[in-house]
């Protein structure tokens, strides 16, 4: 796989250090944040292997898994297609309940679920859910799986629930893989703790909504969050609500790329400093919405430092309205 052959050149002990800790660019001690002027050792060491990954690969497989899902999302929402009546009386079934199906395969599960209210806290590759108000407490993508799989969840439907207090790495997160969480319709909630919500870390991490009016609550590293990779999260319509402690909602850092794209609707963007929504301490300032951000040597005057990333925030049409509780915003 393509996505397989990006990360080849790292060695098994490279994978493991760069896997163990995804945060550990920004908390190079557990979870004290060190950030801006902290020594760089860990940083340089996580560059010099960072170095070895072959994003150009990385990309191309993320065109394939991304055309195929326009593809199919197209299918499903096209009503003046010959084929939507067929395409209607499966996918809009109230009689396919619960887990219709559950096929191994070499890159992991395919899981189709059936259009009731279903509470799925597995590991797939593929989650395809037809419709109803469902609860994903968990993960689709799991920390232990090999690197450069990809995962991805369709949800068709329903006013949905995703991940809680306490979810990690979750909701369109791509650690060392790619990860993409497409909601297509439903008043929808997101919550985490850290590294979610469209969060690509040595990977692609994408958190794609059609429509409804969503709500999304994370701690920090997140909502189009990208350092070493890409993180996107992209709404359609609707009247959004995105609230965030910190590093989120458009930020990019080294060699990485962050956006935040709402299309439409009356939205609210809030940075607000909340340190229970995660266990790794915040910073006095809450960069965030459309930031670039990167790390420097205590003594910075003249003094080693690595480069920032790319981060937007990009919203469409609506009457909005934006807040950051600390620095370094918008």
């Amino acid at each position: 796989m393509l996505a397989e052959e990006a990360y080849s050149d790292l060695s098994p002990e490279q994978q493991k250090f760069l896997r163990s800790e995804p945060q550990q660019y920004f908390y190079t001690k557990g979870n004290k944040f060190n950030f801006l002027t902290a020594p760089t050792h860990t940083q340089v060491k996580v560059v010099s292997i960072v170095r070895k990954i072959k994003f150009s690969q990385l990309i191309k497989a993320l065109n394939v898994v991304a055309h195929a899902l326009d593809v199919f999302t197209q299918y499903l929402s096209d009503e003046s297609s010959e084929k939507y009546s067929d395409r209607n009386s499966f996918f809009d079934s109230p009689n396919f309940t619960g887990t219709l199906l559950t096929l191994p395969s070499p890159i992991g599960d395919i899981v189709i679920l059936g259009s009731d209210d279903n509470v799925y806290n597995g590991s797939a590759a593929l989650i395809i859910d037809l419709g109803g108000n469902d609860q994903y407490p968990g993960t689709s993508t799991k920390k232990e799986w090999p690197n450069g799989r990809v995962s991805i969840l369709i949800d068709i439907s329903g006013d949905d629930s995703y991940g809680g207090q306490n979810a990690k790495i979750v909701q369109g997160a791509g650690i060392l893989s790619i990860g993409i969480l497409a909601d297509l319709a439903g008043k929808d909630n997101y919550s985490g703790s850290a590294l979610s919500q469209g969060c690509g870390i040595y990977g692609i991490g994408m958190l794609l909504d059609s429509r409804g009016d969503d709500i999304y609550q994370l701690g920090l590293m997140g909502q189009g969050f990208g350092v070493f990779g890409i993180g996107v999260l992209a709404d359609g319509d609707g009247n959004d609500q995105y609230i965030i402690s910190s590093m989120g909602q458009g930020v990019g850092s080294t060699m990485g790329f962050g956006g935040l794209i709402d299309t439409r609707g009356n939205d609210v963007y809030r940075a607000d400093s909340n340190p229970e929504r995660s266990e790794l301490e915040l910073d006095s300032w809450n960069h965030a919405q459309g930031v670039g951000i990167s790390v420097r040597s205590p003594n910075w005057h003249r003094q080693f430092s690595l480069y920032g990333g790319v981060g937007f925030l990009s919203d469409g049409a609506g009457n909005d309205s934006y807040y950051c509780a600390g620095g370094n915003c918008m």
